[in-house]
């Protein structure tokens, strides 16, 4: 919604946003417990409100423009961090795994793995949402832009997310026959 016209388009958007991250968030903790990318999307899509509310046209303007590429970016940030603590995808491992297997090496193993593709797909997904950003602010024109940007900002993602999953399929399968 970010590019659909109108002020309030970019604040119903993040409002949406922010009340599916909140809602995500209570109802993880009531299962085991809110991970990290849940907790951060609350202040990441807060913010974003904020800017759209109290921001001048010019902040808009770029809202309008920025604001895929900054939440894509935001969310890498957030998994790069989780790589030098506990993955991020190992709290959504632990909500099907018994309690018993949580200190296993191997478990950690297999999802600081999972996390790194997760982290270095969604940067991927980022740069090519950035990089259609710039295309389209750049003197490139017509039809050539248009492919471009459609590949930059909508395929690059796609692939980069099933890139992630069938990876995330492929080895926890494999960590499953393993532990067997």
């Amino acid at each position: 919604m970010p590019r659909v016209p109108g002020d309030g388009a970019f604040v119903y958007a993040g409002a949406l946003a922010t009340v599916v991250a909140v809602a995500l968030t209570l109802w993880a903790r009531s299962r085991l417990c809110a991970t990290t990318l849940e907790a951060a999307a609350i202040p990441t899509f807060a913010a974003l409100i904020l800017l759209a509310l109290f921001g001048t046209p010019s902040v808009h303007d770029w809202l309008r423009v920025y604001a895929p590429a900054v939440t894509l970016w935001a969310l890498t940030a957030v998994m790069a961090t989780s790589l030098a603590t506990v993955p991020f995808t190992e709290r959504y491992a632990r909500r099907s795994l018994p309690e018993s297997y949580w200190q296993s090496p191997h478990l950690h193993t297999v999802n600081r793995r999972l996390s790194l593709v997760w982290f270095g797909c969604t940067a991927l997904a980022a740069a090519g949402v950035t990089a259609a950003t710039a295309v389209t602010r750049g003197p490139a024109a017509g039809e050539t832009e248009q492919y471009l940007t459609l590949s930059l900002y909508w395929v690059v993602p796609a692939v980069s997310v099933l890139i992630a999953c069938r990876y995330t399929e492929h080895a926890t399968n494999r960590a499953g026959r393993s532990s067997a």
